[in-house]
């Protein structure tokens, strides 16, 4: 029996095997007498297979938190249309079932909702620019979604999700608005970008100045070049500055953050690939500043976990764990 001080990929990809098929409860007697076998040829099979029991036992808990979430958008939509099934989905259905349907709606396409509603949807590429009907242009982040309303004498955009950075003619005054969440911009003429995170949204100009507001009563700003304002719940945070360099460096492919939350950096970094990346614990709220390139988001994965000490596990083909 050899000892192992890291897990090959190969111990962890068996691991996670084997326990979706314990967790299945279909094993027959040969397959027992396998897993076994597998357990005790290696004490880092041992180790693999208690690292995924310990690891699937934190994801089981928002794995039931997001199927509820997504029966309830379905219900939303399709309600209307359909009529109520017989036996309701039970949340104590085996943590096998719940993986399966986790990882099947992950690895599809889990904005098919938004996508829907979007007039323009941004493809993998780092960055997309798009020409909008009076003249205006709007560069997407990848992954990112926008509603468009040119109609008459209407200029509105309304961010589903990712980041966006408009570059907004003057039209005969008429003004031009983008609505992110609970945040709002109204501008004429001038160049800014809109980051919907997943606690708010964070409005920065490089050019002009733009007004920000939140869904709570007189509650506006108005910030120019080189400043920058949040929105959490509706509720405007102090205008700061920055340097628009580092704040726009999402535009030449890198992104550079200072002090930001883990959970919202990797939301930017899950933007720019097809994989799931899950942060575990308190971990996601921790703070980190650094600049990364979006060409190998798994490097620069991995390099985060290296800066906060963390763990980095790749639990199959379409998720990454961070704990």
């Amino acid at each position: 029996m050899s000892h192992h001080n890291e897990l090959t990929d190969q111990q962890k990809d068996d691991a996670a095997i084997w326990y979706a098929r314990q967790a299945g409860g279909s094993m027959s007697s040969r397959q027992q007498a396998e897993f076994q076998a597998w357990l005790n040829a290696d004490e880092g099979n041992r180790a693999a297979f208690e690292e995924m029991r310990q690891l699937w036992t934190q994801l089981e808990q928002p794995a039931s938190r997001l199927a509820k979430q997504e029966r309830s958008a379905w219900r939303r939509i399709f309600g209307p249309f359909v009529r109520p099934v017989a036996r309701p989905f039970s949340i104590g259905m085996a943590a096998a079932v719940i993986l399966v349907a986790v990882c099947a709606l992950w690895s599809g396409n889990p904005w098919i909702l938004q996508n829907l509603r979007a007039d323009i949807v941004a493809g993998p590429d780092v960055t997309s620019r798009f020409q909008l009907p009076d003249g205006s242009s709007v560069i997407l982040a990848a992954n990112s979604a926008v509603t468009t309303d040119f109609d008459g004498d209407r200029r509105r955009v309304e961010l589903l999700r990712g980041q966006a950075f408009f570059n907004v003619v003057s039209r005969h005054g008429d003004p031009f608005t983008v609505t992110s969440g609970e945040a709002s911009v109204r501008v004429v003429g001038t160049r800014f970008s809109v980051d919907q995170q997943s606690a708010g949204t964070v409005v920065t100009v490089e050019e002009g100045r733009v007004q920000v507001a939140g869904w709570q009563k007189n509650n506006n700003v108005e910030i120019g070049p080189g400043q920058q304002v949040s929105v959490l719940d509706g509720a405007l945070e102090t205008p700061r500055q920055v340097n628009p360099v580092l704040a726009l460096s999402w535009l030449k492919g890198r992104l550079s953050v200072e002090n930001v939350r883990v959970a919202d950096l990797v939301a930017q970094f899950a933007r720019y690939q097809n994989d799931r990346i899950m942060v575990l614990g308190d971990l996601a709220d921790r703070r980190i500043s650094g600049t990364f390139t979006m060409a190998n988001i798994p490097g620069s994965l991995q390099t985060m976990a290296d800066a906060l000490d963390a763990k980095l596990v790749r639990v199959s083909p379409w998720m990454t764990v961070i704990y």
